[in-house]
C-alpha cells in the first residue's frame, strides 16, 4: 500500500488544513489515514462515517481532536489547533521534505 505524505499545513481559524501528495477519496481515505496516524504515533480513538465525510477522533495532549476528510472538497483538516499539534505536524512536513 502506498503511504500518505503530508507536504503542507495551514492554520485556518481554529483548525489546521493538511495537504497530502496523494489524491484521497472516500473509498481509500480511511485505510490511508489510519496507517498515517499510526506511523506518526497519534493516539487514535474512533472513526465516524458520514455520507461524504469521515472523521477520526484522536487524543492529543489529553484533549480530543478530530481529523476530518470531506469528499466533495477533497480537503483534510484538524478541527482545532495547539502548539503541540502544530509543532508535530510541522516536524512531519519537514521530515518529508528531506
Amino acid at each position: 500500500m502506498q503511504q500518505l505524505t503530508l507536504i503542507a499545513i495551514a492554520q485556518t481559524g481554529d483548525g489546521i488544513l493538511c495537504t497530502f501528495t496523494e489524491r484521497l477519496n472516500y473509498d481509500n481515505v480511511d485505510e490511508f489515514i489510519l496507517a498515517w496516524l499510526n506511523d506518526h504515533a497519534f493516539n487514535f480513538k474512533e472513526t465516524m462515517y458520514g455520507a461524504d465525510r469521515i472523521c477520526w477522533r484522536l487524543e492529543v495532549e489529553q484533549q480530543i481532536v478530530c481529523l476530518h476528510f470531506d469528499e466533495l472538497t477533497q480537503s483534510c483538516w484538524f478541527d482545532q489547533t495547539s502548539e503541540y499539534l502544530l509543532a508535530k505536524l510541522k516536524q512531519i512536513v519537514e521530515n518529508n521534505a528531506h
